[in-house]
């Protein structure tokens, strides 16, 4: 939506930034379907990768959470989830 923040969330520390709106937080919530992708060779030079997640909405995936991040492994993931402030039941099937 017009208007919303969308720096949902960073740390200094870990060097990641995740982007989003409250707009698709909520969205994020009421979907059961998700989809996330890693993408390595369009971010700016200091993170390793992009990581996109998606809400399956109206028959199609609609990127809902940007994350710029320096690392590539679960416990960044986690980490990203914990703090985007996603609320749900995600059924997870691969």
């Amino acid at each position: 939506m017009a208007g919303e923040d969308f720096l949902l969330w960073q740390s200094a520390s870990s060097h990641i930034l995740v982007l989003a709106t409250g707009s698709n937080i909520r969205l994020m919530a009421t979907r059961r379907t998700w989809a996330l992708d890693g993408t390595f060779k369009v971010v700016p030079q200091w993170y390793q990768q992009l990581f996109t997640i998606y809400a399956f909405f109206a028959g199609k995936l609609v990127p809902a959470i940007y994350c710029l991040c320096t690392d590539k492994n679960i416990a960044t993931y986690g980490f990203i989830l914990s703090k985007s402030g996603i609320t749900g039941n995600p059924q997870p099937q691969s």
